[in-house]
């Protein structure tokens, strides 16, 4: 995962969207933007590994 940060983020409320760019079988990619106000604090892109129970919203138990 890479993350760079452009500005410090101020007092109030920061958006952050994020775009899955491809996935395959195994592996998906991901990239992410932090704004407030129209002004871009970091953005940050990483590839990522399905979990064997991901699909679940709650998420996965612990064992």
């Amino acid at each position: 995962m890479n993350t760079h940060f452009m500005n410090p983020a101020q007092d109030g409320l920061i958006r952050v969207e994020a775009h899955l760019i491809s996935r395959g079988r195994k592996m998906f990619f991901v990239e992410a933007r932090i704004t407030r106000e129209d002004q871009l604090i970091a953005t940050g892109a990483g590839t990522f590994r399905y979990v064997l129970g991901g699909e679940n919203e709650e998420g996965v138990p612990l064992v």
